[in-house]
């Protein structure tokens, strides 16, 4: 028996939130790279902290960081229809994944480019070290390093 669809425009959009929510964890757990460019998202950001940008640069850093992700999420898309479609190897199928992950490259690309201009703004540099070298944050940097590297690798349910 084929699922219902909740009745109601409302109720109708907040469900197709699930969907969303039910892509984006399967993405995660399946793919390495995607799970690369979250964990690196979360270092900016939390680097962006002790480099004090200013409301415009979290919105650049947000722009950067959301277009590599759904970048990813796209080409992740777009390779795992190419294989249902055609399993065997065909050339054409070969270059639209070529051309999809060319597309996280060059969002990739323009992202770090864009954190290096931010990060490497005068003074920051020395803010940066001066507040990784107090106390207080060399717990949590050594906390997230284990959660970036488990998550990188697949978590602790990895064979």
């Amino acid at each position: 028996m084929p699922k219902q669809r909740p009745k109601g425009l409302f109720l109708q959009f907040v469900h197709s939130f699930g969907h969303a929510f039910r892509g984006l964890f399967w993405a995660l757990g399946s793919q390495r790279n995607l799970r690369f460019h979250l964990v690196a998202a979360v270092w900016v950001c939390y680097l962006g902290f002790f480099a004090r940008f200013s409301a415009g640069q979290w919105g650049l850093i947000a722009l950067c960081c959301g277009s590599v992700l759904a970048a990813e999420l796209g080409n992740t898309a777009l390779e795992v229809l190419c294989d249902k479609v055609c399993p065997e190897h065909d050339s054409a199928i070969g270059r639209c994944k070529d051309v999809a992950a060319a597309a996280v490259l060059v969002a990739a690309i323009a992202a770090a480019a864009v954190g290096l201009l931010l990060f490497c703004q005068s003074g920051r540099p020395a803010r940066l070290l001066a507040a990784l070298r107090s106390p207080w944050p060399l717990p949590l940097t050594a906390l997230l390093l284990l959660a970036s590297w488990l998550l990188v690798r697949g978590g602790l349910n990895k064979k």
